[in-house]
């Protein structure tokens, strides 16, 4: 049986216009299959999981989220680890990091508990576990390497 994909001058044209008009008709169709898809059915469940936490910069759960959106917090990690390749906690433990090092940057005299909760951990000692996890450093580590890659800003009077 022979298909359009084994027909070379199928696509060289050698079918005349008739065929050129079908597939363009054809793609068309496709695209505007695509576009309705787009339309209906949006951002998948865990870039709409990824932006809520953005959002609350880390401090949310995962079960909650997953309820917010109307999930089950099971469906909510699988959809993560197939779409980002990692687990939702993973994820969320490295938005919560990356908030941190930017308080740490702003915040250069702050103490590291009130940023750890800022971020969403309870106790200094989950984000400086995080830390090591997902940097191999320590808060303190982090404020060093910032400071020394960055002039402090004069204070202003």
């Amino acid at each position: 049986m022979t298909t359009l994909l084994d027909a070379p001058d199928f696509w060289n044209g050698g079918c005349g216009e008739l065929a050129a008009r079908e597939v363009d008709a054809f793609v068309a169709c496709i695209g505007a299959i695509a576009q309705e898809l787009h339309a209906t059915h949006g951002a998948s469940l865990a870039e709409q999981a990824a932006a809520l936490m953005r959002t609350q910069d880390g401090r949310i759960s995962i079960d909650s989220t997953a309820r917010s959106l109307g999930a089950h917090p099971a469906t909510l990690r699988r959809a993560f680890q197939r779409e980002f390749g990692m687990t939702a906690r993973e994820f969320l433990t490295r938005l919560r990091v990356e908030r941190a090092e930017a308080l740490l940057y702003i915040e250069r005299d702050a103490k590291v508990e009130p940023i750890a909760m800022a971020v969403g951990w309870r106790t200094k000692r989950g984000l400086y576990r995080a830390f090591r996890r997902v940097r191999g450093n320590t808060p303190g580590g982090a404020r060093e390497n910032i400071a020394a890659l960055t002039p402090r800003r004069p204070a202003t009077s």
